[in-house]
Order: structure tokens, then sequence, then C-alpha cells
């Protein structure tokens, strides 16, 4: 059997295409007045701005780049504005707040005042409270916010006592003042050149209570015959002028609270005090 001859094979699209622009810029070229034209298939000219082309990158990092700066400028004023409100609330900066002062002591109060930053003094009252006992501020209240550096006053109990100015004030005010301090309160008559007037205390005038049990007692002046409780609470000497001024002699030496208060007594009296006494 003879042996077939190859079959050859179709050309492919490519080079059909470019045999066909080769001829058609073969024949453009012999016309002398007409420049080649180059067929629309096969042009010479790259195209523009190809995709992943290294011209296109730097154009695509700018608005990356901003969008980035953008992000971490909100997160920075976030970041402030956090720590910032953290801080008032904390008071690590601007106005600090008044702790409570209920149920403590003043000590603890004061301690509390000066860790957040305030000026700490202190004022001494009687009061039926214990000895130590935060009885309040002066001119601020728990809860107020104010600057560093703000004087605050604290209040302090010295337990019950006399108040300064018993002494000379009307009974009823005295009586209203005393009954305060949570102790008994006994008032007595005695003779006094100050009749209505609160003329002698025990304990003295200014100074705390010694015996809860015993209470206070107050001498109330009234117009009689005796000693003035005035006079014998003086020295010796004083008693004997003031008496001499006053057209009688007697003797007379200091004497206590006690003693003085039971002047009109003409029963027989406990160490503490006695005399014509009505318990308020």
């Amino acid at each position: 059997m003879a042996a077939q001859p190859p079959v050859p094979s179709p050309p492919r699209a490519s080079e059909t295409a470019s045999d066909d622009g080769f001829a058609a810029f073969a024949a453009n070229a012999g016309d002398a007045g007409t420049p080649p034209t180059v067929p629309a298939g096969n042009s010479a000219t790259p195209p523009a701005n190809p995709t992943g082309s290294a011209a296109a990158q730097p154009s695509a990092k700018r608005p990356r780049m901003k969008l980035i700066a953008a992000i971490i400028a909100v997160l920075v004023v976030l970041a402030g504005t956090g720590f910032g409100l953290a801080a008032r609330k904390l008071e690590w900066i601007g106005p600090r707040t008044v702790p409570t002062v209920r149920y403590r002591t003043a000590a603890e109060v004061s301690r509390e005042l000066e860790t957040k930053g305030f000026l700490v003094k202190k004022k001494q009252m009687f009061n039926a409270l214990g000895k130590g006992k935060c009885l309040g501020l002066v001119g601020v209240k728990a809860g107020d916010r104010l600057p560093k550096g703000t004087t605050v006053t604290v209040i302090e109990s010295m337990g019950p006592g006399v108040p300064e100015g018993t002494v000379g004030s009307e009974p009823s005010r005295a009586e209203t003042a005393l009954l305060k301090m949570g102790v008994k309160v006994v008032e007595h008559e005695v003779v006094s050149e100050h009749p209505g007037k609160v003329a002698v205390t025990m304990p003295a005038d200014g100074e705390p209570v010694r015996d809860t049990d015993d209470g206070i007692h107050i001498g109330v002046g009234i117009t009689g015959d005796g000693i003035p409780v005035e006079i014998a609470g003086m020295g010796k000497d004083e008693a004997k002028t003031k008496l001499q001024q006053q057209g009688s002699t007697s003797r007379s030496s200091r004497v206590s609270p006690a003693e003085r208060i039971s002047a009109r007594s003409s029963e027989p009296i406990p160490a503490s005090a006695c005399g014509s006494a009505r318990p308020t």
C-alpha cells in the first residue's frame, strides 16, 4: 500500500492575523503619500495603565495610608478622652469630692480629706456622741466638689460636758444645750449676785463630764440670805473685801463647785452635788 502524503495543518489564528496585518502594512507602505497603517488587532502601543503595573501602585497606596492615619488619629483622641474621664472620676485631676462623715471618727475623716488633697483643721466641742467621733464639717457637706487645697474644718466630739459660756446664760437656754449631752441634768437654786441666771455648774464651765451617772448640775441664781456663790468661790482675802463692801463680815475659803451649788441646802449632801434640786 502506497504511503499517504502528510496532511498540512491549518494555520493558527494568530499566524493568520499576523500575516494579514503584515500584508496590509506592506500594501500601505507602497503608497508614498500615505503613512503606514497598523492594524487594530496588532497595535504596537502598549495599553495605558496595565493592571498590576508599577506605575499604578503608588496611587493605590495613598488612600490606604490616609485611612490608616485617620484611624490612628481617632484612636489617639479616644484614648486621650478616656484617660481624661478616668482621671477625673478617680479624682487625679479636677475637683475633689468631700467624703461622708456619718458614723466615722474625726481622725478617719481627716485622713481621707488629706488623701484627697484638702487642708484639714479641727474644732472640738462637747456632744453626746463618744469622744473622737466626727460631728460634721464647717461650711461644706458630704458630696460637695471642691478644688484641691481647700481648707475643710472637721468638728470632733469631746464627749458630754459643759460648754463654755453656760455660766451667766439663761437657764432655759443652758438646759436646752446640756440636755443634748445625753446625761442627766439637775437644776439647783443658789444665792447669787445675778438672780435668774446660771451662776455655777458642775462640772465647771468648759469641763467634760467625768461621771456620766451623776450627770451635770447647774445652779440658778436667786436672791436670799447667805453667801452668794460668786463669793464662795473666791479666795479668802478677795471674799473678805467683797463682804466688807456689802456690809457684812464672814470667813470664806476657796471651795469646790459642789459646795457652791449646795450653799442654800440644809440637808446633808453627797460628794457630787445636792441642795434644793429638781431634775430637768
